[in-house]
C-alpha cells in the first residue's frame, strides 16, 4: 500500500481503521479482510483479476490480489478469522471474493465506526457485552497488561495455561469458542498490532519489534505486509495514529 501523507490511523481493539486518501499503486494481497467506504461522488476503485469495481462501499476478502484507489473515505482491516469477519462474509462474500454494498448516509469519520459496522453487519451484529468465560477473560486481561507494559515477548501458551489451570486442548478449544479466533492466529494478528502501536508512540522499529517478540524489524515489516498490506514505517511516517 502506498498511503498519502494526510492519513489518520486508528487502532480500535483488534481492528485498524484508516481515514483519508489511500492509493495502492501495485497489486498486492494481505491476510486481512478489507472494507472500504467512499462517497457516491468519488467512489472507490478496485481492480482484481482483470475486473474493475467502482462503488462507494466495497468488501474484499483476505488474500485477494488487488489494487485500490480511495480518493477520500474510510478503510477497515479485519482479522479474517474473527467473528466480525465471519458475519460480514456470510452476508456479503459467501459467493464472491469482492462485493459492493449500498452507499452509507453515515459520516465517514473515525467517530462513526460503530454505526458503519452495524450498517454492514445488519441484524447479525451482536450486542456489546456478550458473556465470555471468566478464564478466557482473565487471559485477555493478562495479554492487555503485557502489552501496556511493553512486554509482549513474555506471552506464551504455557503462561496462559498457568493462569487457567486447564489442559492445553481444553484451553485452546475454550479460547477459540469465546474469542472466535484460534489462539495462534489471534497472537499473530495481535502481536503485529502491538508492534505498530509501540512504533507509533515513538519506539524505533527495532525496539518495537523486540518488545513484541519479533527477531528484528525486518521480520516485523514482513509480517505487517503479509497481514495488513503495509509496513510499520508506512504508518509511522505517513499518518497520525490514534488508539481506542
Amino acid at each position: 500500500m502506498t498511503p498519502a501523507t494526510d492519513l489518520h490511523v486508528m487502532r480500535q481493539g483488534d481492528e485498524i481503521w484508516i481515514a483519508g486518501r489511500v492509493t495502492d499503486n501495485r497489486e498486492h494481497s494481505h491476510h486481512a479482510m478489507q472494507v472500504v467506504w467512499a462517497t457516491e461522488q468519488a467512489p472507490a476503485r478496485l481492480s482484481s483479476g482483470g475486473t474493475m469495481w467502482q462503488a462507494p462501499t466495497l468488501l474484499i476478502e483476505g488474500r485477494v490480489p488487488h489494487t485500490l484507489e480511495l480518493p477520500a473515505g474510510l478503510m477497515c482491516l479485519i482479522q479474517q478469522e474473527s467473528p466480525r469477519a465471519r458475519r460480514l462474509r456470510a452476508r456479503w462474500l459467501s459467493e464472491t471474493r469482492v462485493a459492493t454494498a449500498p452507499p452509507t448516509t453515515t459520516p465517514l469519520t473515525l467517530d462513526a465506526t460503530s454505526l458503519l459496522r452495524r450498517e454492514l453487519a445488519g441484524d447479525s451484529e451482536p450486542e456489546v457485552g456478550e458473556a465470555i468465560d471468566p478464564r478466557v477473560s482473565d487471559v485477555l486481561s493478562w495479554l492487555d497488561t503485557l502489552e501496556n507494559d511493553a512486554n509482549w515477548s513474555a506471552v506464551s501458551l504455557d503462561g496462559a495455561l498457568s493462569r487457567v489451570h486447564l489442559s492445553k486442548s481444553r484451553f485452546l478449544h475454550l479460547f477459540s469458542q469465546h474469542v472466535g479466533t484460534p489462539w495462534r492466529s489471534y497472537l499473530i494478528w495481535r502481536r503485529a498490532l502491538v508492534a505498530i502501536t509501540l512504533a507509533s508512540k515513538g519506539a524505533s522499529l527495532t525496539e518495537a519489534a523486540h518488545a513484541a517478540g519479533y527477531a528484528d524489524s525486518a521480520h516485523l515489516s514482513r509480517q505487517c505486509l503479509d497481514l495488513f498490506g503495509f509496513s510499520p514505517s508506512d504508518i509511522v511516517n505517513s499518518s497520525q495514529f490514534l488508539q481506542f
